[in-house]
């Protein structure tokens, strides 16, 4: 009786109390004095992209909801993740609870950044601006904010737990990222970080562990100071690979000093960024802008600490001269490498391919296309992917290095089956070598090839890594197209970019 007696006083206190902590969870969430509520965006963007698969298929309208904040008073900073790709973008605001068309202004998709803008004449009132702060105190606590859909303004909070370099969301850009632990709400999408009333970034990651990962305000800074001039040409990216070089025997190799323990191994060089055009590949990276490089390819910063080297070159805008110091044939050698940018048109395999349709084309059935980190999303994002490991390999080691023979990687997907192409259904992820005997170098190059050869009645493709050889017969090919097109649906058999 007396376990049973102090049950329901249990019972009853919890009673009591629990909306005490309702209430008090709610305004901590939902605060009638939210900071900077005059300029938190909520913004939806609609996305309907052709299929990369089947590149002649459009996919179902999808529907993205993300943040934002004012930067001017008509002007809106997000990131690119949200609205990339995307055919209609709206924002809602507290100046107007009703859906506002916006465009985009200008959009970096190596460092994730965008700006939208909105028309004067959409607005009862202007935003009101914010400025970033590059402020940033590790342990300390953080706060961040939203508006939604609902047009209710949203705060949380988390604790600044790390600075890290990490690649960017769409691209092979490694930036810094501040990184916050033990959030009340779930983040990554845009939303608003500030520590001690000071905006700091905007969020980018969530993982499981309850962190979350902000494009920090230095890197922001650099993009909308890029903007000021109306033009965007991009901020500095890394124009070679670079490996720890901690074995002693490695370092000895190279006939380092032992009195030289720092610096890090040059292991590629790309076809452009910065650096491409100065270093080598077995060079030892010692120094940039007098700053001691350690083995392991970091530094000690003099505001986040141990970071990588990567900061040092990334956090400039394009056109900047940096000296450094390198080891080389047994000498140290001081250079000044000037800073630019690696866009995915300098990519033989690109990371992403904004606003743009997959090229593609089908002929006899052989369905040609070109190899970009999207078509090997399709099948999953690492090792583990269902893609060829011999397209893998490609992925991995040819991305940054387009050559005057190869300027693209142009590969056979697959075989739609049809009669003119019996016996090579199975055939299927095998990089394409020539046609008629004229090596490919790109996907334009196919219909030049294809028209090679006249007199021959067959049109021969061979293959790379010793796979079989297709022939097809020449005079068959346009009733086989035709055949093709109306059995599967296929209302365009090939797209090339004009």
């Amino acid at each position: 009786m007396k376990n049973k007696h102090q049950f329901h006083i249990l019972i009853s206190l919890w009673t009591m109390l629990f909306p005490i902590i309702v209430i008090a969870n709610t305004e901590q969430l939902l605060s009638d004095e939210i900071p900077f509520e005059d300029s938190l965006v909520y913004i939806e963007s609609a996305v309907q992209k052709q299929s990369v698969y089947q590149p002649w298929k459009t996919e179902e309208l999808k529907s993205k909801s993300f943040y934002g904040c004012a930067v001017s008073e008509y002007t809106i900073l997000t990131t690119a993740q949200g609205v990339v790709d995307a055919n209609f973008i709206k924002i809602k605001c507290k100046q107007s609870t009703q859906f506002i068309p916006v465009s985009i202004t200008f959009i970096d998709i190596n460092n994730n950044l965008c700006l939208l803008s909105c028309e004067p004449s959409s607005l009862p009132a202007p935003f009101k601006p914010i400025s970033f702060s590059s402020d940033f105190n590790v342990g300390q606590p953080v706060e961040f904010y939203w508006f939604n859909r609902d047009a209710k303004s949203f705060k949380g909070r988390a604790i600044a737990d790390d600075v890290m370099i990490k690649p960017s969301a769409l691209s092979f850009n490694n930036q810094i990222n501040y990184v916050v632990s033990n959030s009340s709400r779930q983040a990554g999408k845009s939303q608003l970080f500030c520590q001690k009333n000071k905006p700091i970034g905007l969020a980018t990651w969530t993982n499981e562990n309850n962190e979350c990962g902000l494009i920090p305000a230095p890197v922001i800074n650099l993009f909308l100071e890029d903007c000021l001039d109306g033009v965007f040409n991009g901020s500095a990216s890394l124009g070679f690979a670079s490996k720890s070089l901690i074995d002693p025997a490695h370092r000895s190799h190279l006939q380092l000093p032992k009195s030289t323990t720092h610096g890090v191994y040059i292991s590629e060089i790309y076809s452009a960024g910065t650096g491409s055009k100065d270093l080598k590949p077995e060079d030892v990276l010692l120094e940039i802008n007098n700053i001691k490089i350690d083995a392991y390819g970091r530094y000690i910063d003099s505001q986040y600490g141990e970071i990588g080297f990567e900061y040092l070159i990334t956090n400039n805008p394009i056109n900047i001269s940096i000296p450094i110091k390198v080891w080389r044939n047994n000498n140290i050698i001081e250079l000044h490498i000037m800073t630019e940018t690696l866009n995915q048109t300098d990519m033989a395999i690109p990371f992403h391919q904004y606003n743009q349709r997959p090229e593609y084309m089908i002929l006899g059935g052989l369905m040609f296309q070109t190899l970009t980190r999207p078509y090997i999303n399709v099948w999953g994002e690492d090792e583990s992917s269902r893609v060829s490991p011999y397209l893998y390999q490609y992925y991995k080691k040819m991305a940054f290095n387009p050559t005057k023979d190869r300027k693209e990687i142009v590969i056979l997907s697959y075989v739609i089956p049809a009669q003119i192409n019996l016996g090579y259904h199975k055939l299927r992820q095998v990089v394409l070598k020539s046609i008629n005997g004229m090596s490919i170098r790109s996907l334009d190059d196919l219909p030049k090839a294809i028209s090679l050869n006249k007199e021959s009645d067959f049109i021969t493709f061979e293959f790379e890594n010793d796979n079989p050889v297709i022939v097809l017969p020449r005079e068959q090919l346009s009733q086989a197209d035709n055949e093709i097109s109306q059995r599967y649906g296929i209302n365009q058999l090939s797209y090339f970019r004009p």
